[in-house]
């Protein structure tokens, strides 16, 4: 098997940077440059090896962030609560179009697109939460393969 090709050194750089300033669950969000981080993802993966990925949903970062244009690629910020902390997070958000491309572009094929629902279960313990979850999609899950 041939060893994975080098990755450039600016992106390299630009990967750690934004790796370490966000959270390792807003990795994704955080790079603007989709197709060339999934290409990095796709040297160190087998060919048919799987990526799973989870995201925010595209339609509801479009809602959140009070966009006009549900086709463009924004930045935008989000105030979350963390331990009674307020904690700014920075996100892109993208068309699904734009997420699907970028996998496609660094050579991976999509094999399944899901937008999970919660547990019925949840619906007595948390009523809240499980109405929001059920009536508006939250997140998306990606399962691809190394070309």
């Amino acid at each position: 098997m041939p060893a994975p090709a080098d990755p450039p050194d600016q992106y390299d750089e630009a990967f750690a940077a934004a790796y370490a300033a966000e959270n390792e669950g807003n990795a994704w969000n955080a790079l603007y440059e989709r197709p060339a981080s999934l290409a990095l993802l796709g040297d160190v993966l087998v060919p048919g090896g799987r990526l799973v990925l989870s995201t925010h949903h595209p339609a509801l970062d479009h809602v959140l962030s009070g966009g006009d244009d549900y086709f463009a690629t924004t930045l935008w910020d989000d105030t979350w609560t963390v331990g009674g902390e307020q904690v700014t997070m920075r996100f892109w958000r993208r068309p699904l179009h734009a997420i699907t491309d970028a996998l496609s572009t660094a050579g991976f094929a999509i094999e399944r697109i899901a937008e999970p629902q919660p547990l019925e279960e949840a619906r007595e313990r948390f009523p809240d939460e499980h109405r929001l979850l059920s009536t508006l999609p939250r997140f998306l899950f990606l399962a691809a393969r190394a070309t």
